[in-house]
């Protein structure tokens, strides 16, 4: 199943099957930096940042894929449970990445999103 969020300038997505789950923000504002925080608490997953806890600012015109929960142990069953902080910085070129994005990571780096 799928879950978003957010609406005229801020989408985010939440995807989730028996493979794990998947969570995706765009910012589509020409000028402001969305700040995307996450708290996830679960059991039998493995994140792709190496971290539950997480905070991006994506800059304006860019979507970003924050995170990837996998099972652990694949015959076992999982759970998780997500609480998200949501923040608008009227500044453009804010770059955080809470763990840190490695440069040129590809994976979870910001990209520009086309309309």
């Amino acid at each position: 199943f799928g879950l978003g969020g957010g609406g005229g300038a801020m989408h985010w997505y939440l995807l989730h099957d028996r493979a794990g789950t998947l969570v995706y923000a765009e910012n589509t504002t020409p000028r402001a930096t969305l700040t995307m925080g996450m708290e996830v608490e679960g059991h039998n997953l493995v994140s792709s940042r190496g971290a539950m806890d997480l905070e991006d600012a994506v800059p304006p015109g860019h979507g970003q894929l924050l995170l990837v929960l996998t099972q652990l142990v694949p015959e076992s069953l999982f759970s998780s449970s997500f609480r998200f902080r949501f923040n608008y910085d009227g500044r453009a070129g804010i770059t955080r990445h809470s763990p840190p994005v490695p440069p040129r990571d590809g994976f979870h780096s910001p990209v520009p999103v086309r309309r």
